[in-house]
């Protein structure tokens, strides 16, 4: 008996991962995002997307929805402070810049589109001639051209990165991954991505997550599964993968967190 207790004490994740739940994602995210949203330029659903039109097309329609609404800009419930910059930026220039548009401050604001500030990777593939970063930075850049890439032997399997802060203020149960190496179609194929993932709430196995195999936002619902306001770090362990045409390198390009509502 006291062996039995010992076992359950000192490995419950081997006792719960028997039998784990498998949750799929769905590319719906909630109704509270609005048309000048920088998920213009992630496209949800669909197979392949060329990143540097949608980028191109999101970044119009948000230099639009400035130069259309500068009422907004007086306005009691208008922006908060920080987007009056926006407007300013509109007025001096004529229009956003893409890095402007990817980093939209004012759509964490509103829609509650936030990227996970806080990451840690098990491992990193490193570039010897230093001209290209991989590292899990490149997950909260909101930039669906960049990527975090594992810096393992082979597929990357048993390997994860991991977000601390999930129970601060932004403590919304919807994870939004851009699955793949994104900058291009081409890349996106080379590279490897990722099939399943082995999820972890404050180091406990809680259940696999199926992903799709495409270049759209992905979205993951852990509401039926955890208390959000006790788990302070979710970790996502590549369990299984989509090989690359090209290279064994699994990529994720993003990793942000819907909490609106």
């Amino acid at each position: 008996m006291k062996k039995l207790l010992l076992t359950l004490l000192f490995f419950p994740s081997i006792l719960m991962s028997q039998d784990l739940p498998t949750i799929s994602t769905s590319g719906n995210l909630s109704d509270s995002i609005n048309f000048y949203s920088s998920f213009d330029a992630y496209n949800s659903g669909e197979k392949y997307v060329d990143r540097e039109k949608e980028i191109k097309r999101g970044l119009f329609k948000l230099n639009e929805w400035y130069e259309t609404h500068p009422e907004l800009e007086e306005d009691f419930d208008g922006p908060p402070d920080w987007c009056y910059e926006y407007f300013e930026y509109i007025r001096r220039y004529g229009r956003l810049t893409v890095k402007q548009f990817l980093n939209h401050d004012c759509d964490c604001v509103y829609n509650g589109n936030c990227p996970v500030f806080d990451t840690y990777a098990s491992s990193t593939l490193i570039d010897e001639k230093d001209k290209y970063n991989y590292s899990s930075e490149n997950i909260t850049d909101m930039d669906p051209r960049t990527a975090w890439v594992e810096g393992e032997e082979g597929y990357g399997i048993g390997e994860y990165i991991e977000f601390n802060g999930y129970n601060s203020i932004w403590s919304g149960t919807q994870i939004v991954i851009l699955n793949g190496f994104q900058k291009s179609i081409n890349l996106w194929k080379n590279n490897s991505r990722v099939k399943t993932f082995k999820v972890y709430a404050d180091n406990i196995p809680i259940c696999f997550l199926e992903l799709e195999d495409i270049m759209g936002y992905q979205v993951i619902n852990l509401q039926p599964l955890i208390d959000v306001g006790d788990i302070s770090i979710i970790r996502l362990e590549i369990y299984d993968v989509y090989k690359g045409e090209k290279w064994k390198d699994v990529c994720i390009s993003d990793i942000f967190i819907s909490c609106a509502g």
